[in-house]
């Protein structure tokens, strides 16, 4: 290097130096460029900067934290907590104004001279650090966490007024304090606060739903829909038929699910809505909590059959009952018998149960696949039967002499099919066995006071002028009961329609088709 560079260079050091030393010795201010925080200190003197460097402080701390959800308040509320509750404070204030009013004045020719240049470009940013009460925050997370976490739930399918709604699924949320604290303590690191609130995400644990609720939105068409009459019952059946229909109604089966009517309806108890009914227990009428409710189960199974799901499990009662066709119909006693099918489709399937006063119906919806030029019926036909027993007698001591009543009707049995018909275009195109019931007979049981005593010769007594009419009723308040007759074989109902069966259901008649419970 020439010796002319060499002096220029080192007098312009000694100026660079000289001048720094200058303005050493004088009153210093602020270099322009320079900032701590968001302040630009330029042309402050020292105690300007520390009282501007006080305000923003007090300023800051006076705001609060949020931690806020990854999409923000459209997820969720955030977490808001006042910086004063954590201790917040500043730990290097005076270092900060310091180093920050010394910029470009002390150390080194090239260290100073770098300095300089990055406050040209606006590039000599200070941040200040800041201390915390991190075990508190943590404590704070763990408070708002009781009302964040949540576990994930599937989208659900409601039908009101003849439309389908769907509730989109929600994600399963886990707060995570620990984590939470580490993204505050990030945040602070890169620096750039602006003294408003300090926003930081939310660490959280998330769950998608297992069921997001797209396929839910393709449900609409009607599968299979049946109806039966049950108004005309006593009050207690009515109420079970009804209360049957609230527990079932709205179940959403994805394909491959499988239901059981025993879970979807147990307890059979007072407090889940049930009443004492009539059913039937080994071939006797007796009173248990939810009798009737064979009648919904009956319902759905014909419904089932028409909307072509899997038939999994079903059972005919032991006697006949008055509200479906021969076997068709589904009877339920506790976890012995039970209606149980599946979802065999490949979209998801809902039920919707009604029970209206009058009808109970039960409707699957779902997305029709099948051809629109194919129909399916179901055709009962009975194949054999059997005459009651002879009558059960029992004599009630504590009944008056020729008292007589019939407590349960004589039940003829039967043996039937139920075929399933398959149409295209209304041509028949084959025939399908459903299933073979046998309902047993049952005799007339009968009530009856102790036989009359044997007439014996009246003692003699004086003749009477006018002997008393022959033929009259003696006088008495008590009314001799009506004996009936036990009922003779009645004739079928044309196979395969929806009438009622020969025998009464003794629920429609203040009985139930039920072999424990319904």
């Amino acid at each position: 290097m020439k010796r002319w560079m060499r002096a220029a260079l080192a007098a312009a050091a000694m100026a660079f130096a000289f001048c720094g030393q200058e303005a050493l010795a004088g009153e210093t201010s602020g270099t322009e460029g320079v900032r701590i925080q968001d302040i630009d200190i330029g042309g402050m003197s020292e105690e300007e900067v520390r009282e501007a460097v006080d305000d923003w402080v007090d300023r800051a701390l006076a705001g609060d934290l949020e931690f806020t959800w990854k999409n923000g308040s459209s997820d969720g509320e955030p977490v808001t907590i006042p910086l004063a509750e954590l201790d917040f404070s500043p730990v290097n204030a005076e270092e900060t104004v310091d180093h920050a009013m010394n910029i470009g004045r002390v150390g080194n020719v090239i260290a100073r001279y770098k300095e300089q240049q990055d406050a040209k470009n606006g590039e000599a940013v200070f941040d200040l650090e800041f201390t915390y009460d991190k075990d508190a925050l943590a404590e704070k997370l763990k408070e708002a966490a009781k009302t964040i976490d949540c576990e994930p739930r599937d989208a659900t399918l409601t039908r009101e007024d003849g439309a389908f709604h769907v509730t989109e699924a929600v994600t399963g949320k886990k707060v995570e304090p620990e984590k939470s604290v580490e993204a505050l303590d990030k945040t602070l690191e890169q620096g750039g606060w602006d003294g408003e609130d300090i926003q930081v995400a939310l660490a959280l644990d998330e769950t998608p739903a297992k069921r997001d609720g797209s396929d839910l939105k393709k449900v609409g068409d009607l599968l299979g829909s049946y109806s039966t009459v049950y108004g005309d019952g006593v009050w207690s059946r009515c109420a079970n038929i009804e209360n049957g229909a609230r527990l079932l109604n709205g179940l959403v089966m994805y394909p491959g699910d499988e239901a059981s009517f025993n879970d979807l309806t147990d307890p059979y108890t007072a407090e889940n809505g049930w009443q004492l009914g009539a059913a039937y227990e080994g071939g006797k009428v007796v009173q248990s909590y939810g009798g009737g409710i064979c009648q919904v189960s009956s319902t759905a199974y014909n419904a089932i059959l028409l909307a072509e799901l899997e038939v999994v499990e079903r059972h005919n009662h032991g006697f006949t009952v008055g509200y479906v066709p021969l076997a068709q119909d589904a009877t339920l006693a506790g976890d012995v018998l039970d209606l149980k099918w599946k979802n065999s489709t490949e979209y998801p399937v809902y039920m919707e149960v009604t029970a209206d006063g009058w009808e109970v119906t039960v409707a699957f919806y779902g997305v029709e696949t099948r051809p629109e030029n194919r129909t399916v019926e179901y055709v009962s036909q009975t194949e054999g039967s059997t005459p009651p027993g002879e009558d059960v007698i029992t004599v009630d001591g504590s009944k008056p002499a020729g008292y007589y009543e019939v407590t349960q009707s004589a039940f003829y049995g039967y043996t039937a099919s139920l075929y399933k018909n398959v149409y295209i275009d209304g041509q028949l195109e084959s025939t399908e066995w459903v299933n073979t019931s046998t309902y047993a007979s049952a005799p007339n049981y009968i009530t009856k006071g102790p036989d009359e005593p044997e007439e014996t010769a009246p003692p003699e007594t004086a003749p009477q002028e006018t002997p008393p009419e022959t033929g009259s009723a003696p006088e008495s308040d008590e009314t001799v009961p009506v004996v009936p007759e036990v009922p003779s074989e009645p004739v079928q109902t044309d196979p395969g329609t929806t009438g009622e069966p020969v025998q009464t259901d003794p629920g429609t008649a203040g009985g139930s088709s039920t072999e424990a419970v319904g």
